[in-house]
């Protein structure tokens, strides 16, 4: 049986599923937990997902692509957090320096779609970010790659996979056998 995500060229990562991997990352490498209890974790709640997670990365080298828009999205969500710190300067310092590993472990292509190539019933319905994954992934299947978006929310995969594009939760692309 082929692994889930079997046939992919890629994934397109959403900022929501960069949330997850920063948080965890950040909660790993310093035994802290994070600040903010208003992001809720939904596939990465232990070091054993994380490791299940990076490993199904690694399935994919080179491969990984995300927007500048999703960044903007994990900047908003860290400063959120920060704000319920007692040391917001060792906070802040940790939280970057831990996405800056995770980045340099896991290279991922940051992709700047200019605002008015985004598609605009996209753009009204879901926001900056998510129309932005959408027309990264229309780029790489121009070039001729077989990329599949990774995204938490439910809407926007249904909305894709009517696009004929290529959608999947996290979960989907974990094997248990990983840990």
């Amino acid at each position: 049986m082929a692994h889930p995500g079997a046939g992919v060229g890629g994934l397109v990562l959403d900022s929501g599923v960069l949330m997850e991997w920063f948080i965890c990352s950040y909660e790993n490498r310093t035994e802290a937990e994070w600040p903010n209890t208003r992001f809720n974790l939904h596939f990465l709640r232990s070091p054993g997902d994380l490791r299940r997670w990076e490993g199904a990365l690694r399935r994919y080298p080179g491969k990984l692509y995300m927007s500048a828009y999703s960044i903007a999205e994990v900047q908003r969500h860290v400063r959120d957090a920060e704000k319920e710190c007692y040391n917001k300067q060792d906070f802040r310092q940790g939280c970057w320096r831990t996405i800056q590993e995770v980045l340099q472990r896991f290279p991922v292509h940051e992709h700047h779609i200019s605002w008015t190539a985004l598609d605009e019933g996209l753009l009204h319905d879901h926001g900056p970010a998510d129309a932005s994954i959408v027309t990264i992934t229309r780029q790489l299947m121009r070039q001729g790659h077989r990329p599949c978006i990774v995204r938490l929310d439910g809407p926007l995969r249904g909305r894709c996979r009517r696009l004929d594009l290529a959608a999947q939760h996290p979960d989907e692309l974990v094997q248990p056998e990983l840990a």
